[in-house]
């Protein structure tokens, strides 16, 4: 490279070499575009999307309309927090429409313009090379020449004494989720905003008496939703109201401290559920000492672009935005990080002639069919006569229709029963339909595993595993 190309180089503007192009993104952090090395390279995904809600499959539909071959990598949360959300009454061209719905709409949509899923996660990614290697958590190495982040946020919690011990037995963030566990009971939900008027709308259908508990002395939610809300006669909402402890008997929750701000008074509240909605931290460990995040953790993007600091990843939705945070926004910005992400593939020269001759190279899912090697049960009768009386040890899912992470571990799990059924039992339960197997489980959170070997209850698990985690957790029980 002569003098003059460098200097260009050093400027930030981008140089056409010998089959290659170059562009320095600062003078700490060059990425090589090198267009020829594709010929030798395996796996490659010309637009990789991480996260499968709005966002996520917003770009999936405009990067496919483009012609270009676009896998989405689902996370341990399919469909982002739009599958928590019940009615939705702003989303452009329906008067209402449930979360989960627009999710599922969105997502036949991706199929039939080919757009690839993967049910895993990823759990590393090399923004030092081009094209960036992505690791999943099965292990799989692939070359993506774009990305998209759209990884979301997660829901907040108190960092109180109590909420750890409790998470899963009694304190929640997922009302869709474990709502049908509170039958006839007392929950307290905590939060101000819309997801906490959501929340508790969800939870009325189902508990005896929801409490909102509000630390100050208004509410951020629109008004609508709080009118919503007031509008239930078993969902009453307090002001000045802040949890400080939780309490419970070593098995469930059975209490809270409740510390009155105004007043400055600590009391006890005996309730049988704690659903937060406090806000969301964005889901950026992926990227953390990667690219460029603000101060509260977001990912930076460049002016009205979806860029961010490093050129050819892009953000969208939830994980950069904490301001407007709606799901048609989300949406809308996952539709521009893919045109940002088709421009970019343009300008260093990766165009449709290009990818054609590539098509052999690219990473190919496979879908996986396994369900013949997992039984389903719903009555004691059938738990006694598969999992009591057989020979083999049994692990058992409990899961349910609305719960997106259920939904997310169930192919792993079917996959790994082909792997391992002639060692031990897999046995999916739906907990909406076995009242009395929850009951005798005690399963007040969904997804729970319970794995039952010669005669009892050996091991408990109710919290998101990868598949490669999933695999380690079924081994310890294999002879």
């Amino acid at each position: 490279m002569n003098f003059i190309a460098k200097m260009l180089v050093f400027l930030g503007i981008v140089t056409i070499g010998a089959g290659s192009v170059y562009f320095y993104i600062d003078s700490k952090n060059r990425l090589d575009f090198d267009i020829k090395a594709l010929a030798k390279t395996n796996n490659i995904i010309p637009v990789a999307v991480i996260g499968s809600g709005a966002a996520g499959l917003g770009a999936g539909v405009y990067s496919s309309r483009a012609g270009l071959y676009t896998v989405i990598f689902s996370g341990s949360k399919p469909g982002g927090l739009l599958t928590e959300t019940t009615d939705v009454e702003n989303w452009p061209g329906e008067k209402n429409i449930l979360g989960p719905k627009i999710i599922e709409n969105l997502k036949s949509q991706n199929l039939a313009l080919g757009v690839k899923f993967v049910a895993d996660t990823i759990e590393t990614i090399n923004t030092s090379t081009w094209p960036f290697e992505l690791i999943t958590g099965d292990g799989d190495k692939l070359k993506a020449l774009s990305v998209i982040i759209a990884t979301g946020a997660t829901p907040k919690r108190l960092n109180i004494v109590g909420e750890q011990q409790y998470w899963s037995k009694g304190v929640s963030a997922c009302a869709i989720c474990d709502a049908p566990f509170y039958k006839d009971r007392d929950v307290i939900v905590v939060g101000g905003g819309d997801s906490a008027m959501e929340e508790a709308l969800q939870l009325s259908s189902y508990a005896k008496s929801v409490t909102v508990f509000v630390r100050k002395d208004k509410a951020r939610a629109s008004n609508s939703m709080q009118k919503r809300a007031k509008e239930v006669t078993n969902i009453n909402i307090e002001f000045n109201k802040e949890v400080t402890k939780v309490l419970g008997d070593g098995q469930s929750v059975t209490s809270v401290q409740v510390k009155d701000n105004k007043l400055n008074k600590v009391e006890s509240r005996a309730i049988d559920g704690l659903f937060l909605a406090i806000g969301y931290d964005p889901n950026t460990n992926l990227v953390k000492d990667k690219l460029d995040l603000d101060k509260s953790g977001y990912i930076k993007v460049n002016g009205r672009t979806q860029k961010s600091s490093i050129d050819g990843i892009f953000s969208a939705g939830e994980v950069d935005d904490n301001i407007y945070r709606q799901a048609c926004i989300a949406c809308a910005e996952g539709n521009k990080a893919a045109l940002d992400a088709d421009r970019f593939l343009q300008d260093i020269g990766v165009n449709s002639d290009l990818l054609n001759k590539l098509a052999n190279k690219f990473y190919d899912p496979k879908s996986v069919n396994n369900k013949k090697h997992v039984f389903s049960i719903n009555t004691l009768g059938q738990f006694k006569a598969e999992v009591e009386q057989s020979d083999l040890p049994a692990i058992m899912d409990f899961w349910t229709p609305n719960c997106p992470t259920c939904k997310h571990m169930l192919p792993a799990f079917e996959a790994l029963s082909e792997k391992y059924s002639d060692k031990i039992k897999f046995i999916k339960i739906n907990a909406d339909n076995a009242e009395d197997l929850v009951r005798k489980f005690f399963v007040m959170k969904v997804p729970c595993f319970i794995v039952y070997q010669n005669g009892r209850l050996a091991a408990r698990n109710q919290s998101f595993m990868s598949k490669k985690e999933m695999n380690e957790f079924i081994l310890k029980f294999i002879n």
